[in-house]
């Protein structure tokens, strides 16, 4: 079963991901994203030890939207 970001299955949705996956989702490489995060352009956190991005960034990445 194909599922969209962001997306656990049977309804579910996930309100984060890593970094990891975002990189699959969005396609692009591990380097890019963490200097997108370091100039402010992707939205993310660390939580014991994690970075963390919303699921709600591909989307809004994809968008335009300001930071």
């Amino acid at each position: 079963m194909d599922s969209l970001p962001g997306q656990v299955g049977r309804g579910c949705t996930r309100k984060a991901m890593g970094v990891s996956e975002f990189c699959e989702v969005m396609d692009l490489s591990r380097s890019t994203v963490h200097k997108l995060i370091r100039d402010g352009k992707i939205r993310s956190a660390k939580v014991y030890g994690k970075r963390i991005i919303d699921a709600s960034e591909p989307e809004r990445l994809l968008s335009g939207e300001a930071v």
